[in-house]
């Protein structure tokens, strides 16, 4: 999972192992980067999630509502015919600074 955050203030953790339990879910590993703008978190949890609960999930989590609202947008255009297959594999991706 890739949780963008907007804020120069250290994500809390505490918030994110309270809605992981809640939900019955169990990271693997977890990962805050700093950006230019706020913070990078790279979730790994113990099972696979449907790309649709990914991005809810992450969107509880404090992710940024355009950037979730754009991957909610990519995984609605997958399923119907004729997506193109670039989005498959690439709809949730975090980038560290921006394409030119």
């Amino acid at each position: 999972m890739c949780i963008d955050v907007d804020s120069h203030a250290v994500p809390r953790l505490r918030k994110v192992w309270t809605v992981l339990r809640m939900c019955d879910l169990r990271p693997r590993s977890i990962e805050c980067h700093r950006t230019r703008r706020g913070w990078h978190l790279l979730i790994v949890l113990t099972r696979t999630l449907l790309p649709s609960e990914r991005v809810a999930l992450q969107a509880v989590l404090g992710s940024d509502p355009w950037r979730e609202a754009l991957n909610l947008m990519r995984v609605l255009s997958i399923r119907k015919a004729g997506a193109p297959d670039f989005w498959i594999n690439r709809w949730n991706l975090l980038y560290r600074s921006k394409a030119s």
